[in-house]
C-alpha cells in the first residue's frame, strides 16, 4: 500500500478510538449513577472517565497532525 493509504487507515483507527473513548465515558457515567454511594465502583468509574478524557485529548491532537500531513502531502 502507498503511504497515503496507510496514513488514512491510521487516521480512521485513531478516529475509532475517540468514538470508543466517548462510549466508555457514557458507560461509566451510567455505572456511577447506578452505584451505591461512596463505593469502589464510583471511584473506578471516575478514574476510567478521566483516563478516557485524556485519551480523547491526545487522539484529537494526533488526528490534527495526521490531517496536516495529508493536507500538505508530507508522507
Amino acid at each position: 500500500k502507498y503511504d497515503k493509504e496507510l496514513l488514512i487507515e491510521l487516521r480512521n483507527t485513531i478516529a475509532g478510538r475517540i468514538i470508543t473513548s466517548k462510549a466508555n465515558i457514557a458507560y461509566f457515567m451510567e455505572v456511577i449513577k447506578k452505584a451505591k454511594k461512596v463505593s469502589q465502583e464510583i471511584i473506578d468509574g471516575r478514574n476510567s472517565i478521566q483516563l478516557n478524557e485524556q485519551n480523547i485529548k491526545k487522539d484529537t491532537i494526533f488526528l490534527k497532525c495526521i490531517d496536516l500531513m495529508l493536507k500538505k502531502g508530507k508522507i
